[in-house]
């Protein structure tokens, strides 16, 4: 999702949230003050906003962060997914050899075609799960 970003709990949950909407989430954490966590959630995500552009789209939360996160997320509650990164390898040897196969390919093609820029996030996450696929 090239306008989003993709906020990532300690638990491991996690939500694309408009970049509209984490505008709003974050004036809303600048609003919450001195609550614990609200200011570096705040910061975390306006750095985000501002470097999506070179950096990808994940924001990383703290365990302090969260209940603020969630008092400022609630005009507009992401829809939170559990994400287990252990579950790749539960996946069969030579079903993960061709999804690696088929991520370094797509890639491949997506950096042919100079088309990074425009799919930026989509390129991440392909290197992302190219990742947790690679055999140890």
């Amino acid at each position: 999702m090239t306008n989003s970003l993709l906020f990532v709990l300690p638990d491991g949950r996690q939500a694309y949230v408009s970049t509209q909407s984490a505008h709003g989430i974050c004036e809303r954490l600048w609003a919450l003050g001195v609550t614990p966590g609200a200011a570096t959630a705040a910061v975390r995500i306006a750095d985000a906003l501002r470097a999506r552009k070179w950096y990808g789209n994940d924001v990383a939360f703290t365990d302090r962060e969260v209940a603020p996160l969630a008092e400022a997320s609630r005009l507009d509650p992401p829809t939170w997914s559990q994400h287990d990164r252990a579950t790749p390898h539960a996946i069969p040897v030579k079903q993960r050899e061709h999804l690696l196969a088929t991520c370094d390919e797509l890639i491949r093609i997506l950096d042919e075609l100079g088309s990074q820029d425009k799919l930026r996030a989509l390129v991440v996450d392909l290197e992302r799960l190219r990742s947790s696929l690679r055999l140890r």
